[in-house]
């Protein structure tokens, strides 16, 4: 999964070893890496599944769909504003 991600793979084969001395690591240390390399990502998607699964309730009504529909339109409208004013 990790080398289907561009950034994993710079993180990994770029980023890595400018932190870490490749030829010292230990299998302990590379355990830890593993180990944090699993657990980080996996707590970021439980974040966003849970703020996903308590925005669903507001999104299904139709005040929050029209909400949401207007946020979305006027983002990039914001955006162009920016960009235009810089």
């Amino acid at each position: 999964m990790i080398f289907g991600n561009p950034k994993a793979v710079i993180y990994y084969l770029g980023v890595l070893p400018t932190i870490f001395d490749i030829d010292a690591l230990t299998l302990t240390d590379l355990a830890i890496i593993c180990a944090v390399s699993a657990v980080v990502p996996f707590i970021g998607n439980m974040v966003w599944a849970m703020a996903a699964a308590r925005a669903r309730r507001p999104l299904k009504s139709d005040t929050g769909t029209h909400r949401l529909d207007q946020i979305s339109g006027g983002a990039p409208v914001g955006v162009g504003i920016v960009v235009a004013a810089t």
